[in-house]
């Protein structure tokens, strides 16, 4: 579902503020909504996003400390989880400090730019009156009354991770270490380069969370059948998966009645009136 795109100028000042407060109901509400008004284009709502909030929820209020998505290319699962979900936390707690990390260092730090976009931009600042602190593209800050609350950083998966952290020391969510797309699609050919990736996931970014609760998040387009997926599953990283999101390219009916309560009545609604291939 889409919602045609918002004429920001066009609105009175009470029509604004109670889109703004409605797009802080939820991650999912607030992506669609700041996506309409910072790209000028409507956020084709699908059902798996509702899957994608119903998930996002459980990570901040620490019902589920470790998570792995995976879904098929064109899910905007970056521009949900990696561009939009680091500002809303960041304004929905007091304080948030969140690590990106992606295969591609242009990747990632793209990401990073659109969400600095975000906080930068006029409409945004309108309602909330953080003040940049650091400002590079791969690593930002807001800060209010001088002191820093909030930060997002970005490293490669092959680069220097070291020396930076995702989360603060403290009760309840202070942001969390996030891995979205971490291993380059032609190195799944390579034994050696899968199991590089691992060692890294165990060696380096396991070690990046300010403490035990600190929320890891691991999003993947499924590569390999030995990809970091299967070794996180396996325990490789020494994590317990609380919540594995598994979006397929064919929905099928045990698929469906897999689905959590909510989130299954959005999926038959969506797939029934799709385009069946062999049964599915």
């Amino acid at each position: 579902m889409a919602i045609k795109a918002i004429e920001w100028e066009g609105l009175s000042q009470v029509e604004k503020a109670a889109l703004v407060k409605a797009g802080e109901s939820s991650p999912l509400a607030f992506a669609a909504f700041w996506f309409n008004v910072t790209q000028g284009e409507s956020f084709r709502t699908n059902w798996h996003h509702h899957y994608f909030d119903w998930a996002a929820k459980k990570m901040l209020s620490g019902e589920a400390k470790s998570l792995a998505i995976n879904i098929p290319p064109g899910g905007t699962k970056t521009e949900f989880w990696s561009i939009h979900l680091p500002v809303y936390a960041m304004v929905m707690h007091e304080r948030a400090r969140i690590l990106n990390t992606s295969y591609s260092k242009d990747l990632v730090n793209e990401n990073s730019l659109r969400s600095r976009s975000l906080v930068k931009s006029a409409e945004f600042r309108e309602f909330y009156d953080f003040e940049i602190g650091k400002d590079r593209a791969d690593d930002w800050s807001l800060e209010k009354n001088g002191k820093r609350i909030h930060q997002l950083m970005s490293r490669s998966s092959d680069g220097q991770i070291t020396g930076v952290r995702g989360g603060y020391m403290g009760e309840g969510y202070t942001g969390h270490v996030s891995a979205d797309d971490w291993e380059k699609p032609s190195d799944m050919f390579s034994d050696a380069k899968r199991n590089r990736s691992h060692v890294r996931l165990v060696n380096t970014l396991r070690s990046r969370k300010a403490n035990s609760g600190t929320p890891f998040l691991f999003i993947q387009q499924r590569l390999h059948t030995d990809d970091s997926t299967a070794f996180l599953l396996s325990g490789g990283m020494g994590l317990k998966i609380d919540l594995h999101i598994k979006i397929p390219a064919l929905v099928d009916q045990e698929y469906i009645d897999s689905l959590p309560d909510g989130i299954r009545e959005r999926c038959i609604k969506s797939v029934c009136g799709s385009e069946q291939v062999g049964g599915y």
